[in-house]
């Protein structure tokens, strides 16, 4: 799995997984989807709120493009917002 999450997982981790999987689509962007699936699986995106603005980012992103991190971070606030 592109999240590197097997045998389960958290309900909150799982709900933004299969977000990412229906909003961030596209063989163009399997690179975006792994960045992101990994943040999620990780606990570092972790709101509804950073998953959207997350992939706001990533959707401006040309495919071949790679991601920047720390602008990334900055985006989606990452470390920054405690909820909702």
């Amino acid at each position: 799995m592109q999240a590197g999450v097997s045998g389960g997982c958290d309900k909150t981790i799982g709900n933004l997984i299969y977000t990412t999987a229906t909003k961030l689509s596209g063989d163009a962007k399997q690179a975006h989807r792994r960045f992101l699936a990994a943040f999620i699986a990780k606990g570092e995106l972790s709101t509804a709120q950073q998953l959207t603005e997350a992939i706001k980012y990533l959707d401006r992103l040309p495919a071949e493009q790679p991601v920047n991190e720390a602008e990334f971070k900055d985006a989606s606030g990452v470390g920054t917002w405690a909820g909702d």
